[in-house]
């Protein structure tokens, strides 16, 4: 039993579409072109999944949801106009609407959860007769996952969270694309230690841990390229106007988490309106959150995606891998598999399950705490064939065991049996 499927994701980081509108090599392709093109070089997903599904007999197509451009390129190479009093979002889900009405899927897949309310859901359904089921593969805790026919979940106590919350679910971990080894290229210049992702600040809920030991392995001077997602996340500055506008903004920049006690002091005693904006605004700044880039701007670098990154992971010697502080009882995030499939040695936090995926300490380096990390750490810089032994055993488990294809032999086993 066949059917055909959409898979849909939406692009995270805003930074990425900005990346391809400047490079303007896209504006002159057709749809198709477009968006095989853009999967196939920046990886932000895998054209791997519709692949795969097609070689199974599952006509599948990639889609999209946010970005706007492509998916305008679409409405109009099919002749159809978009209402001008729509808002974003509801342009949006109008051009996901007649994409649905035109390829007529049985099955929607999407990566995350859905961009839109699960009300929704419900009316696709009653809508478009062929639509028989809607699934999602999801990495983090959701109370809003409503009318889902089952929810694909990436750690076991995801699936425990869904299965509580009355909604079928099955445990998927993620997975590494083999066929990304045919595109990745060997430098000269390869990266000892890597880090690629967000790295959290001061204020971080999700990401405290994260930022912490990032920040104190710097302290220790380990020389680490991270390549950090929220480079880009500046806190506001106060702009130029003019002269005296510039020497204050410089003031304000050398002063920052300097002497606030004396300025304190000394804004009670002055007594001056200007002198007193001038402290209340480097308040501001010293109470706003700090990002790794502002503690250490001259060792975080601006993120890498798709490609680029995975160049970065395949020409490390070892990758760190810190989860979020959402999962602390069990591990499996995606740079686990990018990792060990490229052949970096992977170090990572020791969990529940990680003996389910990896052994520890021989096809991946474990800590549990910051302590043992950087012990670790020390051993690998210091242990060139250690390093080497753990790199190739790791992605030699990983290219066994965690290949896309070996789960979506199993994710179309699932579908079938909701079928």
């Amino acid at each position: 039993m066949n059917y055909k499927i959409f898979k849909v994701f939406i692009f995270n980081y805003s930074t990425i579409f900005e990346s391809i509108n400047i490079k303007n090599e896209y504006s002159n392709l057709s749809y198709s072109d477009h968006l095989n093109k853009l999967l196939n070089e920046y990886i932000i997903e895998t054209p791997g999944f519709s692949r795969k599904m097609n070689l199974m007999g599952n006509m599948s197509q990639d889609i999209i949801y946010n970005y706007y451009d492509l998916q305008t390129k679409w409405l109009e190479e099919n002749n159809l106009k978009l209402d001008k009093d729509l808002d974003y979002e509801d342009k949006l889900y109008y051009i996901f609407e007649k994409q649905i009405t035109y390829f007529k899927p049985n099955i929607i897949f999407f990566r995350g959860h859905p961009p839109f309310d699960c009300s929704r859901i419900v009316k696709l359904k009653d809508k478009f007769k062929f639509l028989k089921k809607i699934v999602c593969h999801n990495g983090f805790p959701n109370n809003k996952l409503k009318n889902i026919d089952l929810v694909f979940s990436s750690t076991k106590a995801l699936s425990d969270f869904y299965e509580k919350k009355g909604l079928k679910s099955t445990l998927l971990y993620h997975s590494f694309d083999e066929e990304i080894l045919k595109k990745v290229v060997k430098k000269n210049n390869s990266n000892e230690i890597i880090f690629c992702g967000q790295t959290g600040h001061t204020k971080s809920t999700y990401y405290k841990t994260r930022f912490n030991y990032l920040n104190e392995l710097l302290i220790n001077n380990f020389s680490i390229d991270c390549y950090s997602s929220e480079f880009f996340n500046k806190k506001k500055e106060f702009h130029n106007k003019n002269s005296k506008e510039k020497v204050r903004n410089f003031l304000l920049n050398i002063f920052k988490d300097k002497f606030i006690n004396l300025f304190r002091f000394l804004d009670k005693k002055i007594k001056n309106s200007i002198y007193t904006n001038f402290v209340s605004d480097l308040e501001k700044i010293n109470n706003s959150e700090k990002y790794l880039h502002d503690l250490w701007p001259k060792k975080i670098h601006p993120p890498v995606f798709g490609l680029d990154m995975l160049n970065k992971l395949y020409n490390s010697d070892i990758t760190i891998n810190i989860h979020t502080d959402v999962t602390t009882k069990y591990c499996g995030n995606y740079r686990m598999f990018e990792a060990t499939g490229l052949g970096s040695c992977l170090i990572t936090e020791y969990r529940d399950n990680i003996k389910e995926l990896f052994e520890p300490d021989s096809e991946v380096v474990t800590y549990k705490t910051f302590s043992e990390l950087k012990d670790k750490l020390k051993n690998l810089i210091g242990d060139v064939e250690l390093c080497k032994k753990i790199r190739t055993k790791g992605q030699k488990r990983t290219l066994k065991q965690h290949t896309l294809n070996s789960r979506l032999e199993f994710v179309d086993s699932e579908i079938k049996k909701l079928l």
